[in-house]
């Protein structure tokens, strides 16, 4: 995937997918509320970030991980041999 920017690709895919739905902002909106809970002077960054990686993974549309399922299937079958091994 990397050697031919296929990830880069799929990385971009996912990126304008999320943008064009609710995912970014309903996300940013549980950031913040998790802030104001927390405190600003009292919580770091590292913190937030994994209080809110989790959710963002948990919370990505179904669809859309189908949908790269399949087109990370589809790239498998067109770049790799019969035997599935890697060339």
């Amino acid at each position: 995937l990397k050697e031919t920017g296929e990830r880069e690709r799929l990385k971009k895919f996912v990126a304008d997918r999320l943008s064009q739905g609710t995912w970014r902002d309903d996300l940013k909106a549980q950031t913040i509320e998790y802030i104001k809970k927390r405190g600003l002077d009292q919580i770091t960054v590292q913190e937030i970030m994994q209080h809110i990686q989790p959710l963002g993974k948990q919370t990505v549309p179904e669809d859309l991980k189908t949908e790269l399922l399949e087109k990370i299937r589809s790239f498998a079958d067109e770049h790799m041999p019969e035997g599935g091994a890697a060339p």
